[in-house]
């Protein structure tokens, strides 16, 4: 028994085929219906089917394994909602079989026309990998950190939905003008500590002698203002 995830990457590059249900060949239900089945989890034939077939969630809690359900018009044998599904990866990518001619892939998420994202009953707690992490918080893995102020971010719950947003938004964007400045300021910062300590000891022979010859000059004023003050 493997989990849904494995079972359906293992099948990249096979070929599409309306009615596939595998071993060898899918149309993009049967891929997931065979994938879950190798984890020991039975699914409905259909992606019209598979969309009920556990909890629906959002799109930001979505982890690997999860069904991604779409409504793509002009489907008069495959009717909407749902006529087509495929996998969920990583944020951003999905596995699915996606039409005649292409074989079993790794796409983007097509969100223009997503239908719904489902937690299958039963399925495993997908992947809590880094990036996986920061999707589950509605941050973009590929565009981290400047998005971490996104309209959502408001950890401590205390704004309102309209309040939240606009803070976000303003934060956003003073860090975003702020950062490099920062960052070059720190830089700026670091190097010249870094110049100023070679300096130091570049010099230091310099001082040391330059303190011997200081020294020997004041005991010598010193030694001559006592010879002075005896022949007074």
């Amino acid at each position: 028994m493997t989990d849904p995830v494995s079972a359906a990457e293992s099948k990249l590059g096979d070929p599409y085929q309306w009615g596939g249900t595998g071993p060898d060949a899918f149309d993009c239900s049967g891929l997931m219906q065979w994938a879950y089945g190798q984890a020991g989890i039975k699914l409905p034939r259909t992606s019209q089917e598979q969309r009920n077939a556990g909890t629906v969630i959002s799109l930001a809690q979505a982890q690997p394994g999860d069904l991604i359900t779409y409504s793509y018009p002009g489907e008069s044998g495959n009717p909407t909602p749902g006529n087509h599904v495929g996998m969920f990866l990583s944020p951003g990518k999905m596995i699915d079989a996606p039409y005649t001619g292409a074989d079993v892939r790794v796409d983007n998420i097509d969100t223009a026309h997503l239908d719904r994202v489902v937690h299958v009953t039963g399925a495993p707690v997908g992947s809590t990998s880094s990036a996986a992490t920061l999707a589950s918080y509605g941050i973009n893995p590929e565009t981290w950190p400047g998005t971490v102020m996104g309209a959502s971010w408001n950890p401590l719950g205390i704004l309102g939905d309209a309040a939240g947003s606009a803070a976000a938004a303003v934060t956003s964007t003073i860090l975003k003008a702020m950062g490099p400045l920062m960052l070059n300021a720190a830089s700026l910062a670091v190097g010249g500590g870094l110049i100023m300590l070679g300096l130091w000891r570049m010099t230091e022979p310099t001082r040391t002698e330059a303190k011997k010859v200081k020294d020997k000059a004041e005991k010598a004023a010193g030694d001559a203002a006592k010879v002075a003050a005896v022949a007074a």
